[in-house]
């Protein structure tokens, strides 16, 4: 009896291990040990170049989070990311990594290895469309033989819920942000119950393949943006999976190819979840991750709708449209803001309704909270948000922002670093006034203190490629300069008269020691007039805001007869 079950031991240990070499695609490893019983298995150290991805599971009882890092290389396989920070990453970037390797036998990423990280770089970062949120969004409610979502969430709360997201979207971003949910075009939010024979066991944003060759109606593929609804109750976290909600991060700017699990279906958690899948970080305190509860990315899961903070706004580029509701502070002085809530609706006496302060090495973000527009409904529990917030933020994607002051009563002040803020007027209005204060009382920052060098700033053009329409210029701006030079702002123009830009409020932010890659689309004036045998020649200006350095230009060539042209100062298309 002794050896039959050793023999068995050793085809187990032999077809486990046969399985997953099947499933990796790795090489120059050394042989995985043979402990089938793990659930990592150890293998030597090596170098692998792929896409960087994030996950982000939030535990709403604990008020933690949860990031997993993620590696796709190019033959499709997975790698858990760990033992080294990744905040510098977005979704997109090409990059290396080098460490001791452990394969994974069950993984809820479809990740086939973690990988402990002893040193990464930056390889590439994708070329990215600015702030184009045209998307394709489903939601998907599954009952599995051990739980009905239906039971807690049915098809009209969900049809309801998937159409207030989509106007709350499009109405706060002035139309920027597109969610088509009637993709199938027969006047219904698409939005499908799907039956699954078998028991829940994805706690990912993976639950949504769960949905794939089991709909009657919707076309999985067809969709950008999926949601998944796989829930026991309206409150507290899944007890298998631990969260509240797992949302894929997006490419800040995009949001497409992303999902969700959501395992608490209120539409505030719904609409917290779909903001990473748009590229957002959480909103809190120094030490709490969801103390902003006046914003979405913060705590506000009582149901109640709230617009998004300054920092997440600025990131979505809400204001995109209208630059004359932002402003950056260079001088002492008091200044007017109106309500954020107001999102992009136009008053009697429009002003500002975000300023950005920047004090020594810290951009602080103000904002002003009031019972007006979208925050009409504020809750009482988020009182004590109502008047001036003061944040700072990463406005990377996946960032998040801290708020490190409310200003609520006239006369009271927060000191930051090298800048004193105080508010001078009440809460109650659609409008109110604060005061800034440098130390220095010099304009911020000081003139001769600028360390801003015109030669770090480099521009390349890496492609002309053809659009429906006309054409997408990828461009390349590089920031060498050191932190003190700090943010540069370039506003985009183009000096040609055949072309236009698509977007001619677009501003690209570069900070100190980072490179940003661009996509900068035009069209024809007239397209009846363009000579398809012609070559044209245009400018395309980047007009520095705050005059730290030049101006910059980049010549294009575009012949719309021609093969797309790259890797050049002057691609041809």
């Amino acid at each position: 009896m002794i050896q039959i079950t050793k023999l068995l031991l050793i085809l187990f240990l032999t077809s486990c291990l046969s399985s997953q070499k099947s499933s990796l695609k790795i090489s120059s490893f050394a042989k995985t040990e043979e402990r089938c019983s793990e659930k990592l298995q150890f293998v030597e150290q090596s170098y692998i170049e792929g896409t960087f991805s994030q996950i982000i599971s939030d535990n709403y009882e604990e008020g933690t989070f949860k990031v997993v890092n993620l590696l796709t290389d190019d033959a499709g396989a997975k790698y858990e990311l760990d033992g080294e920070s990744f905040s510098e990453y977005s979704f997109g970037d090409r990059i290396q990594v080098q460490g001791s390797q452990n394969v994974l036998i069950s993984s809820d990423t479809l990740a086939t290895s973690k990988i402990n990280v002893s040193s990464s770089m930056l390889l590439d970062s994708k070329i990215q469309l600015i702030k184009s949120y045209e998307l394709n969004v489903g939601m998907f409610i599954f009952d599995y033989n051990d739980r009905k979502s239906t039971d807690v969430y049915d098809l009209e709360q969900g049809r309801k819920d998937l159409a207030e997201l989509a106007d709350y979207m499009f109405r706060n971003s002035g139309g920027q942000i597109k969610f088509n949910i009637d993709v199938d075009g027969n006047g219904i939010p698409d939005v499908e119950v799907v039956e699954v024979n078998s028991n829940f066991t994805r706690c990912s944003p993976t639950v949504v393949r769960d949905a794939r060759d089991r709909l009657s109606e919707l076309n999985y593929d067809d969709y950008d943006l999926k949601i998944g609804i796989a829930s026991e109750s309206l409150s507290g976290n899944d007890r298998k999976c631990g969260y509240g909600g797992v949302a894929n991060v997006g490419r800040l700017g995009s949001g497409k190819g992303t999902a969700t699990h959501v395992a608490i279906p209120k539409f505030n958690v719904i609409l917290h979840e779909v903001g990473h899948n748009l590229g957002l970080g959480h909103s809190g305190r120094p030490g709490v991750t969801y103390a902003h509860k006046i914003c979405p990315m913060g705590n506000s899961f009582d149901n109640k709708v709230t617009y998004f903070n300054a920092a997440k706004t600025k990131m979505l580029g809400l204001f995109d449209d209208r630059p004359e509701l932002e402003r950056t502070v260079t001088e002492s002085g008091s200044y007017e803001i109106q309500s954020i809530g107001l999102g992009v609706t136009a008053t009697e006496n429009d002003m500002p309704r975000i300023y950005s302060v920047k004090s020594e090495s810290t951009t602080y973000y103000v904002e002003y909270r009031s019972k007006h527009g979208e925050d009409a409904d504020m809750p009482s529990s988020v009182n004590n948000f109502r008047g001036i917030n003061i944040l700072t933020a990463s406005l990377r994607g996946g960032g998040t922002s801290s708020y490190q002051k409310i200003l609520n009563s006239p006369g009271e002040t927060f000191n930051g670093q090298g800048v004193t803020f105080e508010l001078e007027e009440g809460i109650d209005g659609e409008a109110t006034k604060f005061k800034v204060t440098f130390s220095n009382s010099k304009p911020n920052p000081p003139q001769d203190e600028r360390k801003c060098d015109n030669s770090k700033i480099t521009t390349t053009l890496k492609e002309v490629s053809k659009s429906n329409d006309g054409f997408d210029l990828a461009i390349e701006i590089a920031n060498e300069n050191s932190d003190d030079c700090g943010e540069l702002d370039f506003p985009v123009d183009i000096e040609s008269e055949e072309f236009e830009l698509v977007n001619n409020n677009q501003e690209i932010s570069i900070p100190a020691k980072e490179v940003v890659d661009i996509v900068v689309s035009i069209v024809p004036k007239d397209s009846a007039s363009i000579d398809k045998d012609k070559t044209y020649n245009l400018e395309i200006k980047l007009k520095n805001s705050s005059g730290k350095v030049s101006d910059k230009s980049i010549e294009v060539e575009i012949k719309p007869n021609g093969s797309p042209g790259s890797n050049g100062d002057s691609p041809t298309c």
